[in-house]
């Protein structure tokens, strides 16, 4: 046997040298990975959102972020559970926020009006449907996942972006968004 080869039998030195690799390649592949999921790929938490002008389903075209002290808008798809519940969440925060919050609704062009409808009204949630024709606005922001809820302050800065949680979304946007709010003396209880 040549001297660059190794016994591959889980005894002896070989094994110990194994699990040593296997520890350390998952320690580096820990410290590498983001410390939350990703949701937009091309945008970062600080960065400037460009706001844009949307086609409302309803009709017309509205601003993505306007002048609000903040901006909540989420990605979503029509007959969707992990949608339909985070649009539930959002519509909870509408209940604690003051009349200085924006709170849109993106979908992709490619959906049926009626079903992006239905969606919002089985959540509760009070907000303007705009359509993200041929999923510009997902493409600029690097969004490969729905749902996700970015928050956004009234300088058009992302505060914060979270793809669907199972467990605590609401609290986790709630703490974000009260952050906003606090800094314009404007957060309820």
């Amino acid at each position: 046997m040549g001297p660059f080869h190794q016994e591959l039998e889980p005894s002896g030195q070989g094994r110990g040298r194994w699990v040593r690799g296997l520890v350390l390649a998952g320690a580096v592949a820990a410290a590498l990975a983001p410390a939350r999921p990703l949701a937009f790929w091309n945008v970062a938490v600080g960065d400037r959102i460009r706001d844009r002008e949307l086609t409302a389903l309803d009709g017309g075209h509205q601003p993505l972020l306007g002048r609000a002290q903040a901006t909540v808008f989420v990605l979503f798809r029509p007959d969707h559970d992990f949608s339909l519940q985070t649009l539930r969440d959002v519509a909870r925060l509408q209940g604690k926020c003051a009349g200085s919050v924006r709170f849109v609704a993106v979908a992709s062009s490619g959906y049926a009006p009626a079903a992006l409808r239905a969606t919002l009204r089985q959540s509760g949630l009070r907000a303007t449907i705009l359509v993200d024709q041929r999923d510009a606005l997902a493409g600029e922001l690097g969004a490969d996942v729905r749902p996700a809820v970015a928050i956004v302050d009234e300088t058009h800065r992302l505060v914060t972006y979270q793809p669907y949680l199972s467990v605590n979304m609401y609290d986790a946007l709630w703490a974000d968004l009260r952050g906003v709010l606090e800094r314009g003396g404007l957060a309820r209880r």
